[in-house]
């Protein structure tokens, strides 16, 4: 049998520590806790890898960002121990054979006041700057524009000096003139929805959509990325 690395007996050990701590938890958060469980005692035997930098790399993203509203404004961000282990670390610690991400798509079901926009602003971030994808084209996407550009205001006000450095702020887009990459806001109303070439697409409030055809376009969008993202979240 293949011995496991010293980050993945770790990561199992913290995940057994989520399982059983006091805090309620949800039929699904359980759920998703035991898939990762299972996913790392047979990793390497699915055709799928984890790969622990990966992982830390994103981690040390959220550390850097810090919150701008309200008591906690100007304070770093931090994750809880159930944002780390059941979204952040599966969706981009696991990899395929060829090195891309495992996960495409991701939906995210989290209570008010749990710091969802934050975290969704997070990963929009972490596909401009930190996937190393030239051109990446990252969208927060809803039906109405004003609704669109909740997670990419956040984004913009949640970076520190030290990542401000490698981006350029507008008030339309944040582009990484390093990779020529970009994240804007997209609506539904919005005049054309043509064209586009979508890296990384961010659907907040997903309860809020009436159809399905923003999502039917996100999905078009991707069809040249390598590793493409679409990440849906809601209350």
């Amino acid at each position: 049998m293949k011995r496991k690395s010293p980050h993945v007996s770790a990561r199992l050990s913290d995940l057994k520590r989520l399982l059983k701590s006091k805090r309620p938890k949800s039929a699904i958060e359980k759920a998703a806790i035991h898939r990762q469980m299972d996913d790392l005692e047979h990793e390497g035997r699915r055709g799928f890898v984890w790969d622990e930098k990966a992982v830390e790399s994103t981690l040390t993203l959220y550390r850097n960002l810090k919150h701008w509203k309200g008591e906690w404004a100007g304070k770093r961000f931090h994750l809880e121990p159930w944002q780390e282990h059941c979204i952040i670390a599966p969706l981009f610690g696991w990899k395929r054979e060829d090195g891309t991400r495992r996960f495409r798509t991701a939906y995210v079901e989290i209570p008010r006041k749990n710091g969802k926009t934050t975290l969704l602003s997070g990963i929009g971030i972490k596909g401009l700057a930190l996937d190393g994808e030239y051109g990446a084209e990252v969208y927060a996407a809803a039906t109405k524009h004003d609704q669109a550009t909740i997670v990419f205001k956040d984004a913009q006000n949640v970076l520190t000096p030290d990542l401000k450095k490698r981006l350029e702020i507008r008030t339309h887009a944040i582009t990484c003139p390093a990779l020529n990459s970009t994240f804007k806001p997209l609506a539904a109303d919005h005049h054309s929805l043509d064209g586009l070439n979508m890296h990384m697409g961010l659907v907040d409030e997903l309860h809020a959509h009436k159809t399905r055809d923003l999502w039917d376009v996100l999905l078009t969008a991707m069809g040249s990325r390598r590793q493409p993202l679409i990440v849906a979240i809601t209350t």
